[in-house]
């Protein structure tokens, strides 16, 4: 949820179309894979460790992620009017 939080707000505070890139879709999917690896770590048995640190790997790639695709949103100025794009 703050990752969708994040990348609204960021969108949407910059002038920009409120419209997910296929960056930010994978960025979801991301997230979603580490709540769900880490639902699933009490059933994991012996793999215990590895699927934590899967979800631990997932969870972190989704939030650098963001860092990467959105340092442009944060460095450019805010779009408005016919200018307002998609990143």
């Amino acid at each position: 949820m703050t990752l969708a939080v994040m990348t609204r707000a960021s969108l949407g505070h910059t002038g920009r179309s409120l419209r997910a890139s296929v960056g930010t879709i994978a960025i979801y999917l991301l997230v979603t894979l580490a709540a769900v690896l880490r639902l699933v770590v009490p059933l994991a048995g012996e793999r215990t460790l590895l699927v934590l640190s899967t979800a631990g790997v997932a969870w972190s790639c989704a939030f650098g992620l963001f860092a990467v695709l959105y340092v442009g949103v944060f460095v450019r100025p805010r779009v408005t009017g016919e200018n307002a794009q998609s990143i």
